[in-house]
């Protein structure tokens, strides 16, 4: 779950997230899996637009997701004792990307 409150406006950003994921290990640190997402985004904004020649304009907007399901594929790949890359793809009726390197010690 993230949530966050823009400082410019009266706006408010939050989502809820689950990705299950299955797949087959191998070895200590590689892997590669399938799976979908659930987001529930809700996003909302309000304030006071100032547009030359109309004057302050008020507004308020409420966001949120058509599609809240999406299936995953993606990897883990060891590169050495510590160092570990995952590449990660979503598809369907939403897109994403997810690319990471971590270190573990």
């Amino acid at each position: 779950y993230t949530s966050s409150k823009l400082d410019n406006e009266d706006s408010s950003v939050s989502a809820w997230v689950f990705t299950p994921r299955i797949g087959a290990s191998f070895g200590r640190d590689s892997a590669v899996y399938v799976g979908a997402m659930y987001q529930v985004p809700e996003e909302s904004h309000s304030g006071i637009q100032p547009i030359a020649g109309i004057g302050n304009v008020p507004y308020k907007v409420t966001l949120t997701a058509k599609d809240r399901w999406n299936y995953v594929a993606g990897f883990n790949l060891g590169l050495s004792e510590h160092w570990v890359l995952t590449v990660e793809g979503g598809f369907g009726d939403r897109d994403s990307g997810l690319g990471m390197l971590t270190y573990r010690w």
